[in-house]
């Protein structure tokens, strides 16, 4: 793992081997501004052409969900999946709660609809109906219930 410090947070940057392929983390912790931001990456390049077809996709899913969101860095054509959170200080045992719980959904998440979003990115299918097929299966994907 490696990290960044600046005056007011640190940065712990680290890779994920998952279901569907390689990621990279990132914790930025704030400590003047006590906020953390989790992020999970998925290092490969979306297609530029299909690039409306992934945001609408994560547009609909974001609409959908209120416990952090999806995100695209239009520089790098790059996905990933975030959550943020304040934190008080003095409240150490919520803070360890809160960057697990964080940390484990984002991850549970992007490893998810990562499928969806490279189906979308990689063929003609409309991102509804590719939501729409993912939607059906969190009833019965016990890593989601």
């Amino acid at each position: 793992m490696a990290s960044e410090v600046n005056d007011d947070s640190e940065l712990f940057i680290f890779d994920l081997n998952l279901d569907n392929g390689i990621y990279r983390g990132a914790i930025e912790l704030n400590s003047e501004l006590h906020y953390v931001i989790i992020s999970i990456l998925y290092t490969t390049p979306i297609p530029e052409k299909k690039m409306n077809s992934v945001l609408e996709f994560i547009s609909r899913l974001n609409a959908e969900h209120s416990y952090g969101s999806f995100i695209y860095d239009f520089e790098d054509d790059l996905v990933a999946s975030q959550y943020c959170y304040y934190y008080i200080e003095s409240e150490v045992e919520s803070f360890e709660m809160q960057l697990t719980e964080g940390l484990h959904l984002r991850t549970v998440l992007l490893n998810f609809y990562l499928p969806g979003i490279l189906s979308v990115a990689h063929s003609d299918k409309k991102p509804v109906d590719v939501l729409n097929e993912l939607e059906l299966e969190l009833d019965t994907d016990p890593r989601l219930n």
